[in-house]
């Protein structure tokens, strides 16, 4: 009986993790909306991009933001170059006559402390933050600053969107992605968001903080400005396209080395699970953020529960759900070697490799490792001209 009740509890925590909490904001959208004031201003913006050996995508993307929509007067930008070894310098050179700016960082520190560093040459009154393989729409960072009307709104996440999947893994994370936009987009329509994306966002110069170079800015800046009293919006139509991953080993690698720095976030903030100080915002970020990284455990702990409670028709009918789950996942996983995909398989994979990875990063992060820079995945550089999905 009592392996019983705790099993339904922790079926419960599951569930509730990946539907109770989408369900519970569209109910909360609908019955208590408050969107941001957004108007077209156009403030001064720097477009800082991020870069570390990025020859094969920063042309496209240099060519991709001088055509931005956005008057040319306005608009100034950066390429935070973090110690690259490649041809990237070299390239951003070229552009010079157009405007746009080189900070070659001499010291490879990461991301973060590469931006940080060019935030410091930067004049605009809003700081538009990208990557140098994300491409932007050309109205993207118009749509961005809109939302900026509103004196109180300290961060504005634009919304990524990946491009036809090249591979299982890849559809798979194509599919969470939107999964998780949709829970972005009614966290915005319901007060604050908890994390934006790093491809895509802004800040008002006013509001800025260096964000530490053991994290990254997706979670640890929302955040900060929350606790500094100011609101956090996703804004759907300022879109970027990026490509999803092509193997499993660079969505693994990706997931678990972000789960260290998230871990390291969520530590810092732990104090913002106080309901009574964070209200609506407390329950987003418990269940957004710290029931994500429990759900590994808890579906373990559910299977091994199982196995003792088989002597119930129900019990069995259980087992043998989560272990067809488990086998359809290992069909995805050969399936992604026969460069094939079906929806009923790659799921299931993908979320094995995801948490899996989780679990692992977890493990980095309780032995006290810091992640501040690492290679990005070469099948995720260079941007096909393949419709997005």
């Amino acid at each position: 009986m009592i392996l019983a009740v705790v099993w339904w509890v922790l079926a419960a925590l599951v569930a509730y993790t990946y539907a109770g909490y989408p369900a519970l904001l569209a109910i909360l959208a609908r019955i208590r909306p408050n969107p941001p004031l957004r108007a077209d201003i156009q403030p001064s913006v720097s477009l800082i991009i991020a870069a570390h050996n990025e020859e094969a995508c920063i042309r496209e993307k240099l060519e991709n933001s001088l055509a931005l929509d956005y008057p040319r007067d306005k608009l100034e930008i950066l390429v935070a170059s973090d110690a690259s070894t490649d041809r990237t310098n070299d390239i951003v050179a070229e552009f010079a006559g157009q405007g746009v700016r080189l900070n070659a960082v001499p010291e490879r520190r990461g991301k973060s402390y590469a931006q940080n560093h060019t935030v410091e040459m930067a004049t605009g009154e809003v700081l538009v933050f990208s990557d140098a393989n994300s491409m932007y729409e050309p109205d993207a960072v118009a749509k961005l600053v809109r939302n900026l009307a509103d004196p109180n709104v300290g961060y504005v996440s634009g919304e990524l969107r990946y491009r036809k999947p090249r591979s299982a893994i890849g559809a798979g994370e194509g599919l969470y992605w939107r999964y998780e936009t949709w829970i972005k987009r009614k966290e915005s329509e319901t007060g604050n968001i908890i994390n934006g994306n790093g491809a895509i966002y802004a800040v008002p110069r006013r509001h800025f903080v260096p964000v530490p170079d053991h994290t990254g800015a997706d979670l640890w800046l929302p955040l900060t400005q929350i606790r500094r009293g100011l609101r956090t919006v996703h804004e759907p139509e300022a879109v970027a396209y990026e490509e999803t991953s092509l193997t499993a080993a660079d969505e693994y690698g990706r997931k678990n080395r972000s789960v260290v720095r998230v871990l390291h976030v969520l530590t810092e903030h732990v104090g913002m699970l106080n309901p009574f100080r964070y209200g609506l915002t407390s329950v987003k970020l418990l269940s957004h953020r710290y029931l994500r990284y429990v759900v590994p455990y808890l579906i373990l702990a559910l299977l091994v529960l199982n196995a003792f409670m088989l002597s119930s028709a129900f019990f069995r009918a259980t087992m043998g759900l989560q272990l067809a789950f488990y086998a359809a996942a290992l069909v995805g996983a050969w399936l992604q070697k026969q460069r094939k995909r079906v929806l009923v398989f790659y799921v299931p994979y993908y979320f094995c490799v995801v948490n899996l990875a989780a679990v692992q990063g977890a493990l980095r992060f309780l032995r006290g490792e810091r992640v501040r820079v690492w290679e990005k995945a070469a099948t995720t550089r260079i941007r096909t001209d393949e419709d997005g999905s």
